[in-house]
């Protein structure tokens, strides 16, 4: 058989719906169904097989996993995951998971993710419902926050976000003492987690935090209809403050912040954005149709962003 030079390059087509089949460029395709675009290399997807069994007990469950995330300790990871009752501790030698809640700890429904962060050796981890949790590697208990000096010995009921900056804990979006503060960044004081100690920023914005995540040593925070940066700025009394990004983008899915090797990306108004520390516009990928006007508005709270490395 002759030798036939063929062309090994980029989709400069990729998937087109608005034709038949057979009216397709070469390098066109219809709906695909388990394969992707890597690279721009069609290849097929990648199968899936059982990782392990979330339980209640000793009981095995199908519940909707909601959570997983890892906690270190003095270099030590332990994989954590939550589905919208419990939460469960894996065992990588075994493929077993262990129930570490013991009994019913969570309220959330299908569309209360977690969010977590590592702290002076412990994992602290909330779903914006109910009470923050703290696993040490051993024990999982509900931590108290106070806030003030008020007999009370807890006053955070809950929060949306958890990071940790400038050797501080912080918490968006909370609800203290019952009442909701949609714009709070909350902070503790320094190598600890009384929140006493430290005080609380609020963005000068009525948009309540959507999403959230790093943006190289910034925090970045979406609002409905804003983006923000949440800056060092190094005095005791006023360690941190928002910095206005833009108030034309908005974001409309809490769990929707990916975070890249150069930016942070999140579902827009009206696109896919991108921010890289310096511009936030839309995220550039050549031949995408306009998925997000495909989106069911009613279920964005039910999307979750995740940067796949092997994808990059």
């Amino acid at each position: 058989m002759p030798y036939t030079p063929f062309l090994i390059s980029d989709f400069q087509t990729g998937k087109d719906i608005g034709k038949e089949p057979w009216l397709l460029t070469i390098d066109a395709f219809p709906t695909l169904i388990n394969a992707q675009v890597n690279k721009g290399v069609l290849e097929k997807r990648k199968g899936y097989s059982l990782f392990a069994q979330m339980k209640h007990g000793a009981v095995a469950q199908t519940t909707t996993i909601m959570g997983i995330f890892t906690h270190l300790r003095k270099g030590l990871p332990t994989l954590l995951i939550c589905d919208t009752k419990r939460v469960n501790k894996y065992n990588p030698v075994d493929a077993t998971m262990t129930d570490i809640a013991s009994s019913d700890i969570f309220t959330g429904s299908d569309k209360d993710f977690f969010h977590s962060a590592n702290w002076l050796s412990n994992c602290y981890f909330t779903n914006n419902v109910n009470r923050i949790q703290k696993y040490d590697g051993v024990t999982l208990t509900t931590p108290d926050f106070p806030i003030d000096s008020s007999t009370s010995p807890n006053q955070v009921n809950t929060c949306r976000f958890i990071f940790v900056k400038s050797d501080r804990m912080l918490l968006f979006d909370t609800v203290e003492s019952g009442t909701w503060y949609p714009n709070r960044c909350r902070y503790s004081g320094v190598l600890v987690n009384d929140f006493v100690e430290g005080g609380y920023t609020d963005a000068p914005t009525d948009e309540r935090i959507v999403a959230a995540g790093w943006v190289g040593k910034d925090i970045g925070v979406w609002f409905e209809n804003s983006f923000w940066k949440l800056k060092t700025y190094g005095e005791t009394n006023l360690p941190f403050k928002w910095e206005k990004v833009t108030s034309t983008d908005g974001c409309l899915s809490p769990y929707a912040a990916a975070e890249l090797k150069d930016g942070i990306a999140t579902i827009g108004i009206a696109n896919i954005l991108y921010y890289d520390g310096f511009q936030l516009k839309d995220l550039d990928i050549p031949k995408l149709r306009d998925i997000v006007s495909e989106f069911l508005v009613a279920n964005l709270r039910y999307n979750y962003a995740y940067h796949s490395k092997e994808l990059r």
